[in-house]
């Protein structure tokens, strides 16, 4: 065969079809989820064209080129397809080991190996004595297709000497790196600590936490991992010092973080000018509120005078002494109610968020927000000192012990490329450029600054040879947390030539989506278009950024493709709210199978995408159990969560150390021990002094069965611990795993394949950990603690060989790249993780970092103007990765998307509502707290998609079916499987037959509340007065106790959130100190309220939710002048709790005479919101934030809650009399008395 019919050939083998091979693939779900597309369907050669875009991307030569390849676009069948057109080149073919191709992992380097050789045994097979495929054939085998941390461990095994590195080197264990980071910090921190220096000792009082340096060591790893993905570490983090050189608002205005505050402040403004401009539309319609518009174009003025102001202290000015225009009242409304209501609420949005402005951003003049900074200024240059110490002393000891890390590999091959002193490229990367014929970076928009350096080293472009190939998708870049810069693939998107340009640099966009079908590709576009832009995450969903159809949907048999949005009423707490989704999941699940929704559909179809499956994967495991569902897990997270993983580890922390009493009970109760709970409780009341360990030792209880069962546990506890001292850690489990039955016991349990894979993977963990430098029970225990404190977790174990025709269920991260007929995108009202946002120090790769202010011996703490900008563009950039997570999500989905999450009723009613446009406003999109609240923000009369609300009643029916014929089969296996014992029936049927003499009285709590009290009257009198149950006025919401923000599940309803805020505010209010002048009160609250978010324990958000003025007016009525009388008297009592006998009868009214116990009395117990004493009598006061318009109501509600509180005091206080009662409602502004 000629060379040119060879070529032909040969671009016949990589012309694909797109289109038919998706159409090929039809009725191979079961499988075809675990491939992105390629050149070959399970061995078979799909042949035919590409599209104008594609080809281009394959033929392009003698430029740099960015691909932005879209979802399903085909960007790996096309980059497979270059490589190969490369090689097979008719005029001038590439030997594949002079190209070099670096993937974003392995698996992908590996698959694309495969389809190359794959490719090129094709060809051969055709033409098997031609010489350049024969040659290809044997080079690729050393072809540089890998990942950028293979690439330089692979350059500095081939240079070592050039760095100084000895050639046994190895690459460290992450355990074994954390042990030895700890204990190098250790090191340090106490040589600083002997020197005795005033400012480091200044820095460790304000910043430790008074037992231990954790908190500096996290901020010192935090500075230290963030200065290691850039090139130059040492210079980064110098720069960082330079934020804090302001000594004037000159040089504030010259710094880049207050430019972007700025820049992003005016935008917001800017925005809020052309959203009033549609409010006034909405006015001056026939039916809108005409009598708003005066307001409204005040505020118009106002904002575009303020997206003008270029300084902070014209800002200051300008927020200082505006004062929002009230807006005219309406009465007798004819006009759109709905209208009228919607321009009132967003006016009151904006109104607030321009508040926060003035209140985060603007609340003193210029110079104090300068010293401020300066303040810190000290403290940092100590963090950075401190941190550039651990740098050299941790480096150092890696070379000690002949170790690298992953970060190491790629400085170390910077620096052989690099020159660090000149920053010229070295003889190596000039052999290296002259070697590769182009580089070629997949998922490039992953990559970060340090591994930018390295791949343009050895490339040509310096040297103007223009060999680079960028393949990515913006929109697609979700790996934020491991430091990547998508911002390297957007200022090539936006400065690389588009089209035909016969530009070096050119960009090819590849929209066209050959995976989902068009009802996703309109729903996904529509939403995107109104939540993607450039202010938040800057990736802007214009026509460039859409997907377009280009798959071939007539080949599907007719079924329900539409997407759904199915909402569960957000009323329970996050664990309830978890399992509802759940069954509802389950039941949708069954009903598509079950009625052939989308014909041909299998479990193995479907999969479950979540943000954090970790979280809830157990949820989910027991409610599909239930429902007969096969579930399959897939996270990189939850092995050490894992049962049979827990019980190894437990049994290992005793054998090295008894005297344990978690992991103790926890390896008598699991299978090494079979120790029930009654019997560790019998332990206990044995020796119920001490910790449990003793007790176990010591127990000579009268249970002769236990004692002989202890005994023979703690002889084997005893064994092993002999053991432990002369082998090594795998060896030792390798003896538990064999002589005990551990391992059958934990196989012979559901998923026991994957139990006993969990098992060996522990193992390997042992035999990892015996190579590293640590050896013996103690160190491994403390390198799995860090393993799991540092988050480095396996996911459980793979079980390889099986195809399983399960629902499957993984992260969204995890499912990036992969495709499935059906998608459900789980959780999607969970609130956004923000945590970072509120640690002492902020790190921002281009701005600096942000200290807090703390001066422990003043008792303050404080966030300084550069923190809080700093905070402000991580929120944005936090919601910038959400929206790109949500896409990949979103974009998952062949035939059908589904889309399930609780939310309140009245954000369904809104979105459901046939409104004419979305209304995804820069500010609706900023405040978004979860993915629904963006979709259903952008939810209109145009979006095609069903949308509805589900009750418990709809989950019940969803699932009732198969629970019916769940119980018919148990209970016919019962009837089949026990004979009746006729005496042992009578006795039971004696027993239960008793009856209590009190009947009415059963079951009641001899403990109540007085809100439940209240509860119990209101219902009552609405019983009596006819209420219909709708018209029932909404509860005071119920007063909850602290609960730190990480122990927290899930936000609290407003309502609540906004009640516990108030009540603890005015709790730890010092009325003693509050000033007699009313018209200095507002400053004294502001302080106290911004003293509280900075220095308590509360969640400074929640107190976010308060409204300083509510407070003001309140402290300068005459109810809040006597409270600070009676302050500085001690006579004022807050929050004071009581417990009261009351006889049942008050409580219980609906109680038999006939049969009531007149003796039986209950507990009451309460909490008083505040009282004081004056000469003549007691005064009570209870704070209320009902939402009510009448204060007849609030006292109708609480009268009997007040009345108890009365004899609650006059009871404490018998000589005193309470002579006043009132209510203070902060809706209404107004003391009530009662």
């Amino acid at each position: 065969m000629k060379s040119a019919d060879l070529i032909s050939e040969s671009r016949v083998i990589i012309r694909t079809s797109l289109k038919t091979w998706m159409t090929m693939r039809s009725g191979q779900s079961s499988k075809k989820h675990t491939e992105k597309i390629s050149l070959y369907k399970d061995g078979v050669r799909m042949a035919v064209s590409w599209t104008k875009e594609q080809q281009k991307v394959i033929d392009s030569r003698g430029k740099s080129l960015l691909v932005s390849a879209a979802a399903g676009s085909g960007k790996t069948a096309v980059l497979v397809a270059r490589i190969l057109s490369k090689i097979m080149d008719p005029v001038s073919p590439v030997d594949i080991d002079r190209l070099l191709v670096v993937t974003f992992t392995n698996a992908a380097a590996s698959g694309m190996r495969e389809r190359i050789t794959k490719s090129i045994e094709d060809a051969l097979k055709k033409d098997p004595g031609n010489t350049h495929l024969q040659r290809q054939s044997a080079l690729i085998h050393n072809a540089q297709i890998t990942t950028i941390d293979s690439f330089c461990l692979q350059l500095i095994r081939n240079h070592f000497h050039i760095i100084g590195l000895e050639p046994d080197f190895r690459v460290a264990d992450p355990g074994e790196l954390h042990l030895i980071k700890e204990e190098v910090f250790t090191k340090v921190i106490d040589r600083f600590y002997e020197e005795q220096d005033d400012t480091f000792l200044r820095f460790s009082e304000n910043y430790s936490s008074g037992k231990n340096d954790d908190a500096i060591k996290e901020m010192v790893f935090a500075l230290y991992d963030q200065a290691r993905s850039n090139p130059w570490p040492q210079e980064w983090l110098n720069e960082t010092r330079s934020v804090y050189d302001i000594s004037c608002e000159v040089d504030l205005s010259a710094q880049l973080w207050y430019q972007k505050l700025q820049s992003d402040l005016a935008h917001q403004a800017k925005e809020n000018a052309e959203e009033v401009s549609h409010l006034i539309a909405l006015c001056q319609d026939a039916d809108g509120p005409s009598a708003y518009e005066e307001a409204l174009r005040d505020d118009l003025a106002f904002y575009r005078t303020l997206s003008e102001a270029d300084t902070y202290s014209s800002w200051y000015d300008l927020l200082l002494e505006h004062t929002f225009a009230k807006r005219k009242s309406i009465r007798n409304f004819e006009g759109d109610v709905k209208k009228k209501d919607y321009v009132s609420k967003r006016r009151d949005e904006l109104k607030e968020l321009t508040g926060t402005w003035k209140k985060e951003f603007f609340p003193i003049p210029v110079a104090e927000q300068i010293a401020g900074i300066r303040a810190t200024s000290e403290m940092y240059q100590v963090l950075c000192d401190l941190t550039l110490a651990f740098a050299s002393a941790f480096s150092e000891q890696k070379h000690i012990q002949h170790i690298v890390d992953f970060s190491d590999i790629e400085h170390f091959a910077l620096r052989i490329l690099i020159d660090p002193k000149t920053r010229k490229p070295t003889e190596t990367a000039l052999e290296y450029r002259n070697k590769f014929a182009e580089v070629m970076i997949d998922e490039y928009q992953d990559s970060n600054f340090l591994q930018e350096a390295l791949l343009s080293a050895v490339s040509g472009e310096e040297d103007g040879i223009f060999n680079r190939f960028m393949v990515g998708d913006i929109k697609q870049s979700i790996y934020r947390f491991r430091l990547a810069r998508p911002e390297l693939f957007l200022d090539k998107y936006q400065t690389y030539a588009d089209g035909d340009s016969q530009d070096q640099r050119e960009r090819i966009d590849l929209h066209q989506n050959f995976r989902s079908r068009q009802e996703i590709l309109d729903f996904s576009n529509q939403i995107f278009a109104n939540i993607m832009h450039a202010d938040i995450g800057n990736v802007e969903y214009d026509d460039a950024a859409a997907l377009y159809h280009g798959r071939d949907d007539a080949s599907d048999p007719a079924g329900d493709y539409l997407p759904e949005i199915i909402l569960l009423d957000s009323t329970e707490n996050a664990a309830r709210q978890t399992e509802k989704e759940a069954r509802m999941i389950a039941g949708r699940i069954k009903k598509m199978v079950a009625d052939s929704e989308i014909p041909g559909l299998t479990y193995g179809d479907i999969v479950i995408l979540t943000r954090a499956p970790s979280a809830v994967s157990e949820v989910y495991q027991n409610v599909f159990h239930d429902a007969d569902i096969p579930l399959l897990i897939e996270t990189k997270t939850g092995y050490f969560l894992a049962r049979e993983v827990q019980q190894v580890l437990a049994l290992l922390q005793v054998i090295d150390h008894p005297m344990q009493d978690v992991p103790l009970s926890a390896a008598m109760k699991s299978p090494f021990g079979h120790f029930t709970s009654e019997e560790l409780a019998k332990i206990r009341i044995a020796n119920p002094d001490g910790m449990f360990a003793e007790a176990v030792h010591r127990y000579t209880g009268d249970d002769p069965g236990l004692a002989e069962k202890i005994a023979s546990f703690l002889s084997m506890l005893s064994a092993y611990r002999k053991k432990m001292r002369d082998m090594p850690i795998y060896r030792l489990l390798e003896d538990i795993y064999l002589n005990t039955d551990f391992v059958h016991e934990i196989s012979a349990l559901p998923a026991g394949k994957q139990r006993k894979a969990n098992l060996d993977m522990l193992m390997e963990k042992a035999i990892a950990f015996s190579k590293t430098s640590y050896q013996g029970l103690l160190h491994f225990n403390r390198y799995i603690e860090r393993l799991k404190k540092y988050e480095i977790d396996f996911g459980e174990a793979e079980v390889p060989g099986e195809q399983i025709n399960a629902v499957r269920f993984m992260s969204i991260h995890k499912s990036k790249g992969l495709e499935f007929p059906v998608v459900f995108l789980a959780g999607a009202g969970k609130g956004f993780n923000d945590r970072d946002r509120h640690n002492t120090l902020l790190i921002h790769p281009d701005f600096g970092c942000g200290l807090r202010d703390i001066n422990r011996r003043a008792h303050y703490k404080k966030d300084t103007l550069l923190r809080r900008a700093l905070s402000e563009d991580l929120k944005k950039e936090n919601l910038g990765e959400e929206l790109r997570v949500l896409y990949v999500a979103m974009t998952r989905a062949e035939k059908k998307l589904l889309i399930t999450g609780s939310c309140k009723a009245d954000a369904y009613e809104e979105a459901a509502t046939d409104r004419k446009s979305a209304q995804s406003g820069f500010s609706k999109r900023y405040q978004a707290k979860s993915y629904l609240d963006w979709i259903l923000g952008a939810f209109c009369a145009d979006t095609k998609a069903k949308i509805s609300l589900l009750g418990d009643e709809d989950l019940e029916q969803l699932s009732e079916n198969q629970a019916k014929a769940l119980r018919t089969d148990q209970n016919a296996l019962y009837r089949a499987s026990y004979q009746v014992d006729e005496h042992l029936l009578k006795d039971i049927d004696q027993a239960f037959s008793w009856r209590y003499p009190h009947p009415d009285t059963a079951g009641r709590q001899q403990k109540i509340t007085v809100s439940e009290i209240k509860h119990r009257a209101y219902e009552e009198n609405r019983r009596q007065m006819e209420i219909a149950p709708e018209a029932a006025v909404f509860e005071e919401p119920v007063l909850h106790p602290y609960v730190p923000a990480f122990m927290q599940e899930e936000e609290k309803p407003d309502g609540a959130r906004y009640g516990t805020a108030m009540h603890f505010f005015l709790q730890n209010l010092d009325f003693s100190n509050l000033p007699k002048e009313k018209h200095e009160r507002g400053r004294y609250i502001h302080e106290q309220l911004t003293f509280l978010q900075n220095n308590s324990k509360f969640d400074p958000q929640t107190l976010k939710l308060l409204s300083e003025n509510k407070i003001r007016i309140f402290s300068e009525s005459e109810l809040a002048d006597r409270m600070r009388i009676a302050a500085g008297n001690n006579n004022l009592f807050l929050e004071q709790p009581f417990v009261m006998s009351l006889p049942a009868e008050r409580i219980w009214t609906d109680t038999d005479p006939e049969t009531a116990d007149e003796s039986e009395e209950v507990l009451t117990q309460g909490i008083i919101d505040v009282f004081w004493t004056e000469e003549d009598g007691i005064v009570l006061l209870d704070y209320k934030t009902d939402r009510i318009t009448q204060a007849e109501e609030l006292v109708s509600r609480y009268r009997v809650q007040l009345d108890l509180y009365r004899e609650a005091l006059n009871r404490r206080f018998p000589d005193l009399t309470v002579k006043e009662t009132w209510i203070y409602s902060f809706w209404l502004n107004e003391a009530i008395c009662v």
